[in-house]
C-alpha cells in the first residue's frame, strides 16, 4: 500500500494522466462514474473501474486511504467540488491534485480545500 495513485475521471485529461503514469511505471487505479468509459478502459486491460468517489463505500472498496495521492480530472466544476470536499473530509492529509475549470475555480480549490489545482489547456 502507498505505492499507487488514484485517478478520478477517465475522459480526455484522465486518459492522458493515466498514460503518463503508465510511462513512468507508476501504479494507479482509475475510477470513472461512466460505466461505458470504465468498461472500454477495462477491455483494453487498464486498471479503470466504475465508481463514484463521493460514496464512502467506493473509497473504502478501492482503499483510497492507502494511496500516495489522488488526481481528479473531472470536467464539471460542481462534480469536482463534490469529490474534493468528500475526499478532503475522509482523508484530511491526502495530497489531492484537481483539474480546475478556470483561474477562479483554481484559486478557490487551493485556498479553501488545500488542493493543488491546475487549469488544463486541452479541450474536453
Amino acid at each position: 500500500s502507498g505505492d499507487f495513485v488514484v485517478v478520478i475521471g477517465y475522459g480526455t485529461v484522465g486518459k492522458i494522466v493515466c498514460a503518463v503514469l503508465d510511462k513512468s511505471f507508476q501504479r494507479y487505479i482509475g475510477i470513472e462514474v461512466s460505466p461505458v468509459k470504465a468498461i472500454q478502459a477495462r477491455n483494453r486491460g487498464l486498471p479503470v473501474f466504475y465508481g463514484d468517489v463521493t460514496r464512502t463505500e467506493v473509497c473504502e472498496a478501492f482503499n483510497l486511504g492507502a494511496a500516495k495521492a489522488v488526481i481528479l480530472t473531472i470536467n464539471d466544476v460542481r462534480e469536482t467540488n463534490r469529490a474534493v470536499i468528500t475526499l478532503r473530509r475522509q482523508y484530511p492529509s491526502m495530497p489531492i491534485f484537481a483539474r480546475a475549470k478556470d483561474a477562479d475555480h483554481k484559486r478557490r480549490l487551493q485556498a479553501t480545500l488545500d488542493v493543488a489545482a491546475m487549469v488544463p489547456i486541452l479541450p474536453e
